[in-house]
């Protein structure tokens, strides 16, 4: 794939899976659309190559993207810029990218963390662990700015909030977590207990 056709994006999301940066959606810069390109940068010889991914879906920014084992999971995000005219669940909250195949597919969770854009998520031993970010609810397009951790189990798909020994202060729009102590960049801090 000519690696022209790659554009000036923000909001997208990367993860590194073995040996290549696979780098999905995001805000074009052109026309400030949420796009649906995943494309991945070869490590070695830093050469980029667009992927077809099978059923993409609606476009997404503000999301993040994990990488584990032989799956990408991508989480939350909205489908664009326009005028919220309710709940802001309008892109599927979680969803499973096969590495191999390039298959899209929803991830069904008995009860997933909450829906929302901009926000932190890493993984730790098979947990998706996300923080922060806004949610969009209610008729009147209400922003809600968040200061949970939640902890998703990604065999068992199940949700617990809260993660022990953490203090939040403040909430964020978009944060970077390190860990194994949780740190955030920018307007939010979080300690770790021990």
């Amino acid at each position: 794939s000519d690696a022209s056709q790659l554009s000036a994006t923000a909001y997208c999301s990367a993860a590194v899976a073995g040996e290549v940066l696979l780098v999905y959606g995001g805000m074009a810069a052109a026309d400030m659309s949420a796009s649906t390109d995943l494309w991945k940068l070869e490590l070695s010889t830093f050469t980029w190559s667009r992927i077809d991914v099978v059923d993409m879906g609606p476009g997404r920014m503000g999301h993040s993207m994990l990488v584990i084992g032989s799956s990408a999971w991508i989480f939350g995000g909205s489908p664009g810029l326009q005028p919220a005219t309710g709940d802001e669940t309008r892109v599927a909250s979680l969803m499973k990218l096969d590495l191999d195949s390039w298959a899209l597919a929803e991830a069904e969770a008995n009860d997933p963390p909450r829906h929302r854009s901009f926000h932190a998520a890493v993984s730790h031993n098979a947990k998706m662990i996300v923080f922060g970010g806004a949610s969009v609810y209610g008729e009147n397009a209400t922003v809600t700015h968040l200061d949970d951790i939640q902890v998703l189990e990604l065999g068992s798909m199940v949700k617990t909030d809260g993660v022990a020994g953490l203090h939040v202060s403040l909430a964020c729009d978009y944060c970077t977590v390190f860990l194994p102590r949780l740190v955030k960049l920018g307007a939010v801090r979080i300690f770790a207990d021990h």
